[in-house]
């Protein structure tokens, strides 16, 4: 009996394992191509070859050619750093950003209730309409996008984390350190950040995969990075032009996005299951 629980033990840890390892492979897999797109690419991604204009996928062209005659399978790959990039900026700005608004909220009633009320302010809003807003009165690139995301998502985190920080900030050891005299900046390094890093991961792992959705609609609006540098959600809405022609010009990039955010969720519910405790205990 005990050797049959045992095995079960084990089962389980593999499962939890191989749940986590298989989204954070393919994950590695995508932010090796967003690093290095030069390993990968076949042409420039602005290179026209005009006598072989919306060609199907081929030996040469392997995700085929768009209306301009250019490599979708190169525009594909250069994407996928221009759109991972500024997912991964946006993500990092709203945790910085986010952590500390919480912490402050978290220790301090009074900036907790004008942070929270600058929560709701925010999130009453969907995020496609603010971020369409800004995009329309600022000049569109990288920089532009990655602020307009990040300052969506960093009051969600700040909530998140200040929700975290009202229960640690009560528990026996940070009383400790109080009692002991210990500065608030050395509280909030030693007692209260480690204790709050699971949530704080496993939000960014979800605002990233949100990012990127937010980032591509922005490009299929056209208020995301001008032509003729490829996004995703710009190459979507080149497909569309020639879609009764050419369907792959749609599947090849969707694709390429559908699968990024998927993955991104697995990984980030794996995170949330593999850093809870009381799953680590049942595992």
């Amino acid at each position: 009996m005990g050797e049959e629980r045992g095995q079960s033990l084990r089962r389980r840890k593999i499962g939890r394992y191989l749940k986590l390892l298989v989204p954070a492979g393919v994950i590695a897999g995508f932010l090796v191509v967003a690093l290095f797109p030069h390993w990968f690419a076949r042409y420039s991604y602005s290179q026209m070859h005009p006598d072989r204009r919306l060609e199907a996928p081929s030996a040469d062209f392997w995700f085929g050619t768009d209306a301009f005659g250019r490599d979708t399978y190169t525009r594909v790959i250069v994407g996928t750093r221009i759109s991972n990039g500024i997912a991964a900026g946006a993500v990092a700005l709203a945790v910085i950003g986010g952590v500390w608004l919480g912490i402050a909220g978290g220790l301090s009633p009074t900036v907790g209730f004008f942070l929270m009320r600058l929560v709701d302010v925010v999130i009453c809003f969907p995020p496609i309409i603010v971020a369409i807003f800004f995009m329309a009165m600022a000049s569109p690139g990288v920089v532009t996008l990655t602020l307009v995301i990040g300052f969506l998502y960093a009051p969600r985190m700040a909530r998140i984390v200040q929700g975290a920080v009202l229960e640690v900030a009560q528990a026996a050891h940070v009383e400790a350190q109080r009692a002991l005299g210990a500065g608030i900046l050395r509280i909030v390094r030693t007692g209260i950040l480690p204790q709050i890093l699971a949530p704080i991961v496993v939000q960014a792992t979800i605002m990233l995969a949100t990012a990127m959705l937010l980032e591509a609609g922005l490009s299929f609006l056209g208020l995301g990075i001008p032509p003729p540098t490829p996004t995703w959600g710009q190459l979507v809405s080149d497909a569309r032009r020639t879609l009764h022609l050419s369907l792959y010009l749609l599947f090849f990039p969707g694709l390429a996005l559908s699968a990024n955010v998927i993955f991104i969720n697995l990984l980030g519910d794996s995170l949330r299951d593999f850093l809870d405790p009381k799953m680590r205990r049942s595992g």
